[in-house]
């Protein structure tokens, strides 16, 4: 019985080495990747229309100076959302969907 221990205790330490490496690995490679998703309608004039993002102060501000200074940047990416792309980024970021938000 005590040989038994012995092994199911050698499994059990070669199972927690295997899986505290594997969660080391992911935490130093999830620490380097970030993703930043900008909403369009963030950068809509007063009437509505998607204003030209490269003249707005706050977009400028945030994509040539604040990222750059932190960040590299290794890969940009425009995608045209749907809304079934939108509400499936709001149910996976737990934001209550309703018709004040969409309007």
């Amino acid at each position: 019985k005590s040989f038994l221990n012995k092994q199911q205790a050698k499994i059990e330490a070669e199972k927690r080495a295997i899986y505290e490496g594997y969660l080391h690995y992911m935490m130093c490679e999830l620490s380097e990747e970030n993703i930043l998703i900008i909403y369009p309608w963030v950068f809509l004039d007063e009437a509505g229309y998607p204003k030209d993002k490269d003249k707005c102060p706050p977009y400028r501000e945030l994509i040539y100076g604040l990222l750059p200074d932190r960040f590299d940047v290794l890969e940009q990416s425009r995608i045209q959302l749907n809304e079934d792309m939108v509400r499936r980024m709001f149910v996976e970021s737990d934001v209550d969907v309703n018709d004040d938000l969409i309007e």
